[in-house]
């Protein structure tokens, strides 16, 4: 049996209501209406109907079908959406209070992990201190990079004159001009050393630990150097992250924990902007805080919801916590000193509260993690932050254009028309709240 199809043309709005109102007195509640109106000598009966035809469907579910549980429902929403203990929001402001950083890939986390371990500046200025010339590169982390380097050219090149020609222009000593004579001697003196005792740049390759080890014994004779070969082997150590982290470790921030999860977005912010004025970067301070928060298009998210999860979740906290099959404790993976062990537990704990993602599945069936959801949370979260970071820059320029004393006027304690008094306020208890903005205006200023 085939069904014929009916199909309207509506030209106007008024033909579109007229058949609407059509439609509206079929329901058996505006038949009975329609007749009141034609009893009472309505012009138009349908003109002013108030009821409208409803058609119910029945919500029918097939035999045998399991629906799934409202409060897992909730449960996963809570994650999503909120900022309690248990949610996404929480679990990345936790890693930032914790003391870690996170980054847009691993290659990026590797070099921050390893850039603490060196005392550049210091050892810089010992070297311009004692041997009068500032060399640009003659720093750990870049003899590091150094000592490493692969060179195609090995054994034709393995002379006194050459390496000595090699470290001049890795060092940045292109020129005579400006150059110490102590200096020198020296690089000509730790060239003759790795001549005898290496027989080419892939054997100072492999043995790079060694090379630094004979740069600090010659490095002893002219002052108290800070050992190379100690912050190179450290910087091995935090260099060997999980795999794939985009995950770290800061010695340099402070733990803060226990504390209630509505302060901890702003608390994270307050971190993150900081090490902003620390660092001098020329990026706008929304532009720095995003970016070390969810990261470029939330890409270091993408490791930290799946495979970083379960890490944190599965790892023992300390280095003294054995396991049945020997894996690393977190403590181990991510370098981190004992006394900074409550941010590990910290961020352990938030790991484990947020609930297996087990309830949502993609369009071919396949279930969806939390890194999933990257893009979507990173936008949520970005535009947070722009929010917030904007208004507090601008709510720091209003204090800025404050004036240094702020007194109660005059004229609102005058005798005849005491405008404090007529409030039931005390002048004093006035003046005292107004002391303590005062305060309040020049730490602000001050931090």
């Amino acid at each position: 049996m085939q069904t014929k199809k009916t199909h309207l043309h509506l030209i106007s709005a008024k033909a579109s209501r007229k058949y609407r109102r059509t439609i509206a007195c079929l329901s058996d509640t505006a038949k009975k209406d329609l007749e009141r109106r034609k009893q009472s000598g309505a012009a138009d009966p349908a003109q002013e109907l108030s009821c409208l035809k409803t058609i119910k469907f029945k919500l029918e579910v097939p035999e045998g079908s399991k629906l799934p549980s409202f409060d897992r429902i909730s449960q996963i929403y809570n994650a999503l959406e909120t900022i309690e203990k248990g949610s996404l929001s929480y679990l990345l402001f936790a890693l930032i209070l914790s003391g870690f950083r996170i980054f847009p890939n691993s290659s990026a986390a590797k070099t921050f992990a390893s850039s603490s371990c060196y005392k550049n500046d210091q050892f810089a200025s010992q070297i311009k201190e004692i041997f009068g010339e500032m060399v640009k590169n003659f720093i750990p982390s870049e003899l590091e990079s150094i000592l490493k380097k692969g060179r195609r050219k090995n054994n034709k090149d393995w002379t006194e004159e050459n390496i000595k020609r090699v470290l001049n222009s890795e060092f940045g000593r292109k020129n005579s001009e400006g150059s110490s004579a102590l200096f020198d001697s020296f690089l000509s003196k730790f060239s003759q050393e790795l001549f005898r005792k290496f027989d080419s740049w892939n054997e100072v390759n492999k043995k790079y630990l060694e090379a630094a080890e004979l740069l600090d014994s010659m490095l002893a004779s002219y002052g108290p150097f800070d050992s190379v070969c100690k912050m190179i082997g450290d910087s091995d150590s935090r260099n060997s992250l999980p795999d794939k982290s985009t995950i770290a470790f800061t010695n340099n921030a402070e733990i803060t924990v226990d504390i209630e999860s509505s302060v901890m977005p702003y608390m994270a912010i307050a971190a993150l902007l900081r090490e902003y004025r620390q660092s001098k970067s020329k990026a706008a301070p929304v532009a720095y805080v995003q970016s070390h928060l969810t990261t470029t298009n939330g890409n270091g998210l993408s490791w930290f919801f799946k495979f970083g999860l379960d890490l944190i979740r599965k790892a023992p906290v300390s280095s003294k916590q054995s396991t049945s099959d020997g894996s690393k404790s977190l403590q181990e993976l991510f370098s981190v000193p004992d006394d900074k062990l409550d941010g590990l537990k910290f961020i352990k704990e938030a790991c484990e509260a947020l609930p297996e993602a087990s309830l949502l599945c993609g369009e071919k069936g396949e279930l969806l993690g939390y890194q999933d959801f990257r893009t979507s949370f990173a936008g949520h979260i970005d535009s947070w932050v722009a929010n917030y970071v904007n208004r507090l820059f601008e709510l720091i320029e209003l204090v800025n254009q404050l004036p240094e004393s702020i007194k109660l006027p005059s004229i609102l304690t005058q005798k005849n028309h005491n405008l404090v008094a007529s409030l039931g306020l005390q002048e004093a208890e006035v003046s005292h709240s107004l002391e303590l903005f005062e305060g309040l205006v020049k730490n602000v200023r001050q931090t």
